[in-house]
């Protein structure tokens, strides 16, 4: 019989809180390693073994190698005993750098006070959404030809004639 938790939003709190380093960074449980040029491929696959890890992925550009760890493994552990083997050049962690707070590089966003009045950049913190996502804006009217929205405008529907609007084609429309 599976165990049942009684909060079961807290326990995955709590695992989130588990794999965050409290640094700016998210642990992932895999590690970049660069072996030494001489290398075969076969002392490679010995490391790997000894490891007890895979390669998931390459950068050949700068030949790094993305090795995924098992889930029980302690990422620094494997990098420390990793880092004293002559074949290796080097190794670290592979992290993600979480930023402090997301601001938009939109050279007018310090003209735009009602963005941080609604805590927008608290809310980027935990998404900067999607582009196939759409939202919709109950607004009076909008300019569809404005450059930042022209492209991603879809039809609206007008409640009070019960119409389909197509902002394309009219600059602005009003809904009552």
């Amino acid at each position: 019989m599976r165990k049942q938790f009684k909060y079961p939003a807290l326990w995955v709190l709590c695992g989130l809180t588990l794999l965050w380093s409290g640094r700016g960074q998210a642990q992932t449980n895999r590690i970049l390693v660069k072996l030494r040029p001489h290398i075969s491929l076969e002392q490679s696959q010995q490391l790997l073994a000894l490891s007890n890890a895979r390669v998931i992925h390459s950068i050949p550009q700068i030949g790094v190698q993305v090795w995924q760890l098992p889930p029980q493994a302690n990422a620094a552990a494997v990098t420390n005993a990793l880092s004293h083997r002559p074949e290796v050049l080097f190794t670290e962690p592979d992290t993600i750098a979480v930023p402090d707070t997301v601001l938009p590089n939109d050279p007018l966003y310090s003209s735009q006070w009602h963005l941080p009045r609604i805590n927008a950049p608290l809310a980027w913190n935990q998404t900067i959404g999607a582009s196939n996502i759409i939202i919709a804006i109950l607004d009076t009217g909008v300019d569809g030809t404005h450059p930042d929205l022209f492209s991603k405008i879809v039809p609206g529907w007008n409640c009070f004639t019960l119409t389909c609007i197509s902002y394309h084609q009219h600059r602005w429309d009003c809904f009552w």
